[in-house]
């Protein structure tokens, strides 16, 4: 599941995104929750940024599927080319 809080969105021409076949337009201090499995996509025609918190939850899962869930998330999380490149984001502006 991931969560994506709207901190700045454009005025004019406010992106939306595209989850399955429902559309949701960001607005600033609004939040979405949706699963990331399933299709979808964001839609920036402004030429302002979009800044959006993303948190990764885990799902709710029964014994034994919770725990390769959280075992595959936590070694995503910390050899995939993305969680590295996170991380050398936090080290350079910390």
């Amino acid at each position: 599941m991931r969560y994506h809080l709207a901190l700045a969105v454009p005025t004019v021409a406010p992106p939306s995104m595209r989850v399955k076949d429902q559309i949701h337009t960001w607005r600033e201090g609004e939040s979405i929750l949706f699963d990331d499995s399933w299709n979808h996509e964001v839609y920036n025609r402004s030429p302002e940024p979009r800044v959006v918190l993303m948190v990764d939850v885990l799902r709710p899962m029964a014994w034994p599927f919770h725990a390769v869930n959280w075992l595959v998330t936590r070694v995503l999380a910390r050899f995939s080319e993305e969680a590295q490149q996170i991380r050398a984001n936090l080290n350079r502006y910390a």
